[in-house]
């Protein structure tokens, strides 16, 4: 059963490579905690549509549709030689997990799916990024700690310490309006924010959807589709995710 998830993520990729793929369209709903601002949460609650339990639009993002992606605040960089920047990166596709190491959805889902993007697409065409994006339990996930578990999981892509700023909620995650771990936001050629997603996607939907991206030259862009999502809490955390205070 794997074996055949991994052909079929397989072959859209590939299709994917030699043209953008023109995906259904979904009507889809995002069903999430969102902040904003001033700190306050926005609770909506879960639609169930087109097959999904939960759903998300690509062009229902905190951020403007295919606004410039926000520089990376980032207070020490593990497994890269120097600091990174997204401008260095322009003419590459972006794929930016920000997970924290006692989130059960970045564990279980979100950092296992990143190594498999790492893996399968070509680092000069998919740069993939991780940044530890703390806002609860600071006390127990420093640096030392976050090192100590990037060893043990066998983590080999860059990742970043989100700064922290006057608050709980660190300065990229806030930048990027993003709800909570694990968050994943994909920037394409012309460093632009084509997807900024809280929760869980699927191996396949994102492979697709890298895929698409990596194919558009970095003079255009192709139509954005919707992808499908897994439930995420309304407060704290479950298996999926855990919410932004």
């Amino acid at each position: 059963m794997a074996q055949a998830a991994l052909n079929l993520f397989t072959n859209y990729v590939n299709a994917a490579f030699a043209a953008p793929v023109d995906f259904p369209s979904v009507k889809l709903r995002r069903a999430a905690c969102r902040i904003d601002r001033t700190g306050e949460r926005h609770h909506l609650r879960p639609w169930v549509q087109a097959g999904c339990s939960i759903c998300l639009s690509l062009s229902e993002t905190p951020m403007k549709s295919f606004e410039t992606a926000p520089p990376l605040v980032v207070s020490d960089w593990i497994n890269t030689p120097g600091t990174l920047s997204l401008s260095a990166l322009r003419g590459r596709v972006v794929m930016l997990h920000a997970f924290q190491m006692l989130c059960p959805g970045c564990v279980a889902h979100g950092l296992p799916q990143a190594s498999k993007v790492r893996e399968m697409f070509a680092e000069n065409d998919v740069a993939v990024i991780g940044l530890h994006t703390v806002f609860e339990h600071h006390e127990v996930m420093g640096a030392n700690a976050l090192k100590a578990f990037i060893h043990e999981y066998r983590l080999t892509f860059p990742i970043g310490i989100d700064k922290r700023g006057s608050g709980d909620i660190p300065l990229t995650m806030q930048a990027y309006a993003l709800q909570g771990t694990p968050s994943l936001v994909l920037i394409d050629r012309l460093g632009r924010v084509r997807l900024n997603h809280f929760g869980r996607i699927e191996d396949m939907a994102l492979g697709a959807l890298i895929g698409q991206l990596s194919a558009e030259s970095s003079m255009s862009h192709a139509a954005t589709h919707g992808v499908s999502a897994t439930a995420v809490p309304d407060a704290g955390c479950n298996d999926e995710a855990c919410v932004g205070k």
